[in-house]
């Protein structure tokens, strides 16, 4: 699997990793797993999807809106919660402003979201 998720229990994070090629049915696939095997065991938690390791984008609007689609679904409106994408610059930023419009205009959607080329950044956000 291209994604590897790790529990940081006392910051209350869930952080996600991505290594090698990011399709849209790749992508689709951690996501449905991601929400059924971990996400599931750590409610009201925050997260931090690390992109910058990807080695190509091959990623359609039509695969961001069905994973938008499908992450916003299992939002559990557990309070204020965010979601950090740690990106390098380009395409990638592109994408993830286009994931952001789309989750946010999801009625289910009940996360903050931003986009990250600091770690530091994004930790300190996550952590406010």
């Amino acid at each position: 699997m291209p994604a590897t998720h790790r529990i940081d229990e006392e910051q209350s994070l869930i952080i996600t990793e991505w290594q090698g090629d990011a399709t849209d049915d790749e992508l689709i696939q951690v996501c449905r797993y991601y929400l059924s095997r971990v996400k599931s065991r750590y409610p009201g938690f925050n997260e931090l999807v690390d992109l910058r390791n990807a080695t190509s984008l091959k990623v359609s609007m039509s695969g961001l809106i069905d994973i938008g689609r499908i992450a916003a679904s299992a939002d559990d409106g557990i309070g204020e919660r965010k979601l950090a994408l740690l990106i390098r610059s380009g395409k990638a930023f592109s994408l993830a402003r286009a994931y952001i419009f789309y989750r946010n205009m999801c009625r289910s959607n009940s996360k903050q979201i931003e986009t990250f080329q600091v770690p530091e950044e994004a930790y300190a956000w996550l952590g406010s």
